[in-house]
Formats: structure tokens, sequence, C-alpha cells
């Protein structure tokens, strides 16, 4: 049941900015300057992959008063140089006069890199004892801390948005064609539906996570021999080793049960904040309003193969997980969270700065923030979700027109309540 909580203040937006290109040798960013007083906050953007440097949050942040510095990452999986982009992005805003304060914006796969920035600044090298990969070198010795943190629709991790996506069916692990698919979602009997919303059985999703999970835990096998083959001198090469991974694309629309069937990660287990498009903040358990997506197949295409290194693998992508890996309707599980830094679940928990966790309920991620938060020891944390709002932060129908106004003014207000001049 929805219980009317409250409203909250918005600070109008002058939609007035400036852009600037900020040189940092090979590494491409944006400044955004609002145009009247800076709210004395800088705010850091930057996705895993993707080039986010005319990204809305941007845009939305600026206009409300915010410095903002977007950066494209680098175009490798070797999670320590998106670490030193974030580094340099963090050093720059800290020489200007407008900057204050330093937040870390992490959208989707960007929160498994900003949460792992934050966790080696907040705790330096020993955040990486227990890590199934820690070779990284002296450069992630001085990161410097951000002030707070906003993980907005977080994902579960590069590793397990891959381990979700990862193809089952797969024998030769770099190669997408010539697959017998066993396993197979657009299968009418094990209860896909063409038309709308499939509701796949139980022993149909138990077979398939798990297939997935065996696969998984070989592919991680096979990375550890190969960077061991690279450092004893065996290997093809003496830095590192090709890895090709097909039907393993994890921002692609492919091989995701929770896809189809609407019913997984579907709510979550505790009641929370929910804003709406007027601005108003309701609580309840949060139910997701994504709409179903059609099967679609499409291992034998190169684009949906992970090309990366044997360390690219390891770093960006491998996690330890369990036999009983299963997504169900209100969590992933089978997953050591805290196994490897590319999982945004288990680096939160090493992370003391002042976050904001916000989730979308027309996607699939949402339910993320809620596992964060319950493993955030920050004293100060807020969770939140924005009622309607896709992944992009866009209305999934027009019924939730504005809720995109709505989450930029909550994060504005929520911003200058903690750090503001």
């Amino acid at each position: 049941m929805m219980i009317f909580l409250s409203t909250f203040g918005t600070v109008a937006s002058t939609g007035e900015f400036s852009t600037e290109y900020v040189p940092m040798g090979r590494q491409s960013s944006v400044i955004y300057s609002p145009k009247e007083q800076s709210s004395g906050i800088g705010i850091v953007v930057m996705h895993s992959d993707m080039d986010y440097m005319n990204f809305k949050t941007n845009i939305e942040l600026s206009e409300r008063g915010h410095v903002v510095i977007a950066t494209r990452p680098p175009s490798t999986h070797n999670l320590e140089e998106k670490l030193i982009y974030i580094k340099n992005c963090v050093d720059y805003l800290r020489k200007r006069d407008d900057v204050k304060k330093i937040v870390l914006l992490g959208h989707s796969g960007g929160a498994t890199t900003m949460t792992a920035y934050q966790l080696l600044a907040e705790n330096g090298r020993d955040a990486l004892d227990d890590k199934i990969y820690k070779d990284y070198t002296s450069a992630i010795d001085s990161l410097s801390q951000a002030d707070g943190m906003l993980l907005m629709d977080a994902n579960y991790g590069l590793s397990t948005m891959t381990l979700i996506s990862l193809d089952p069916n797969v024998n030769d692990q770099d190669r997408g064609t010539g697959v017998n698919e066993i396993l197979n979602p657009g299968d009418i009997s094990v209860g896909y539906n063409p038309d709308g919303a499939s509701n796949y059985k139980p022993w149909f999703i138990k077979a398939y996570n798990a297939a997935q999970a065996r696969r998984f835990n070989l592919l991680k096998n096979m990375a550890e021999k190969g960077i061991a083959d690279v450092n004893n001198g065996s290997g093809a090469f003496t830095e590192d080793e090709p890895f090709i991974v097909a039907g393993a694309a994890l921002m692609k629309f492919y091989n995701k049960l929770i896809l189809q069937d609407t019913t997984l990660l579907s709510h979550t287990k505790g009641s929370w904040p929910l804003l709406n498009s007027k601005g108003e903040i309701t609580e309840g358990i949060i139910h997701c309003v994504r709409h179903p997506l059609k099967y679609v197949n499409s291992t034998p295409s190169y684009n949906d193969a992970v090309v990366t290194t044997v360390k690219g693998w390891m770093s960006s992508f491998a996690i330890n997980i369990s036999d009983d890996f299963r997504v169900t309707e209100t969590e992933v599980t089978g997953v050591d969270w805290t196994s490897n830094i590319n999982s945004p679940i288990g680096n939160i928990s090493g992370i003391n700065a002042p976050t904001l966790f916000m989730g979308m309920t027309a996607g699939y991620e949402f339910i993320a923030s809620e596992m964060m938060y319950g493993l955030s020891p920050a004293n100060d944390k807020t969770l939140i979700f924005a009622e309607g709002a896709d992944h992009m932060f866009d209305p999934e129908k027009p019924e939730y027109d504005g809720i995109t106004t709505a989450i930029f003014d909550y994060v504005d207000n929520w911003l200058r309540d903690r750090f503001g001049n």
C-alpha cells in the first residue's frame, strides 16, 4: 500500500551553462560550467564503456548550478586505465576555484568504475587483499577521495551483467556460430511468449542460470591460465593475451531471461520511497513497470562477443560465483560480490562517503540500488526510486511525463543539502 510521505522543494533551472573541451593528453573530457554562481559542487561523470561526454546528467546538473566534468572512457577493458581517467578528472576539479566538493556519478556500468575508484581511494591497496585479481600498478595508490557519490540506476556490476548476459549454449568459447541451442529462451514450451510477457518455467530458469554459471567459471579458469602463461613466458605475447568470448555482450539486449520475463527482478524486498513525476514521494514495495522484449539470438554476431584480453577479462568481468547462481523476482543470488572490484554491490561495503542510491522502475537494474543500500556502511545514505523512469531517466509511458525533471530536482536538493555553499 502506498503511503503519502512528503514533497520536496525545487531549485529553478536557468538552462544556462557553457561547455569547454578539457585537454588531458589522450583522454577526452568536457567541462560543463553554470553561467550563474556555482553551487561549489563538482561532479565527475564517466561510464565504463560508453561515451558520456554529452550525457543527459551533464546538462541537467549544470543547468542546476553544478560544475560537471564528463570524460570518455578508454577503449579497453583494463579497469586500472579507467580508474586513472577518473583520477585525472578529480584532480582537475580539485584545482578549480569554483569547486569545493567533488561527487562521483555512476550510472549503469559507470557504477562499477566509480565505486572501484572510491573503494581504493578510501582504503588503498588493502581493498585488494581478498580479490581474485589484484594486478594493479602503483598508479592506484594515490587516488584522491571524492566527497560523495551518486549511483543512478547502477547495474549489478560489469561482472554480473556479463554473467546474466552469457549464452549458456556456446561450446567453443570464441566461436559464435555452430551453437547447439539446447536451452532456448525463444521456445514457447519453456514459457516464452512472442506476443507479450513471457513466464519461464522454474525448471528452465534454474537450468539456464546453472549453465551460465558453469560457462562463466570455465571462462575465469581459462583467463587465469592465460595470465599464468604470460607471466611464465609461455604465452604468445609478453604483456597480455587476446581473449574473445562469444555471446557475452552485457550492453546488448541478448541472452537475458529478464528481458522477456518481467516477473524476474520485478520488485524490491523492502518498502522504500518512490518519487513520482509531480515531485511527490510515497512509500511501499517498489514494482517494475518495464515492458517485455522479444527474444533475439545474436550469438553468431561478432557484435555480441566480448573482445578483450585475459587481464581485461579478469579485471573487469571475472567474479566468484557458486552453483546456486539464480536470478529471482527480488535479487541475484550465488555471487560473491566482494571477490573482485568489478562489482558495485561488493565495492559499496567498503565506501563510507555520503551516497545517493536511485533506481529507475522501468528498467531491470533498479533492484541493484536496494542491494547496495543494504550493504553500504555510510552514515549518510539515501535510497529512492523514480516511478516510470527508464534506464536513461526518460518516462516509459506518457503518464510518467515530468519524471526526468523530478529526478534531477531531487538530486540537486540532495547535493545542496550536503555539499552546497
